[in-house]
């Protein structure tokens, strides 16, 4: 379950880190960081190269990079949760028990954060994983990006089912 976990993350993560380096081109993000005014500014700070800090600041795996993927996947992590949970709800009826929107919105994010604790972020075991998952040949790279775009439209569908879901009559 925690190799499995620790895949969809690095997938996630590997999909963050391209679609960075995407926007930039896109949004001549380059060009901005190139601006007189903002190189003054970031030599006044002790910065030599904007743009490279920019770049290390969204793309390290310890630090400042690993935030959104982090987001994007405790995010999927509670739509699974919050669809089980609305099943249960329309099937069996216990509509009394989730009256309360905190207690709703608790046990769809704790559930989805103690995954992500014990799984992932505990003692950093997600940077040991990152590091046996960078060698993998192209075809494991390929089945293991399917494999995670396959579980982002479950997720999705399971949502979208979970709305649908008819009430136990």
């Amino acid at each position: 379950m925690e190799r499995i976990i620790n895949i969809l993350f690095y997938v996630t993560y590997k999909a963050r880190v391209k679609l960075h380096y995407f926007f930039n081109k896109v949004f001549f993000i380059k060009s901005f960081y190139n601006l007189p005014f903002i190189i003054k500014y970031f030599k006044k700070i002790g910065v030599d190269n904007p743009l490279k800090k920019f770049n290390n600041e969204m793309t390290d795996r310890k630090e400042g990079g690993i935030h959104s993927p982090t987001v994007t996947f405790i995010s999927s992590i509670s739509f699974i949760f919050f669809s089980i949970n609305l099943c249960i709800l329309k099937i069996i009826n216990l509509e009394y028990l989730f009256k309360n929107k905190y207690l709703a919105l608790f046990s769809m994010v704790f559930p989805s954060m103690l995954v992500n604790i014990k799984f992932i972020s505990y003692n950093d075991k997600y940077l040991s994983y990152f590091e046996k998952f960078d060698k993998w040949t192209k075809k494991e790279k390929r089945k293991y990006v399917i494999i995670t775009i396959l579980y982002y439209v479950l997720v999705i569908i399971l949502f979208f089912f979970s709305i649908f879901c008819k009430p136990y009559s």
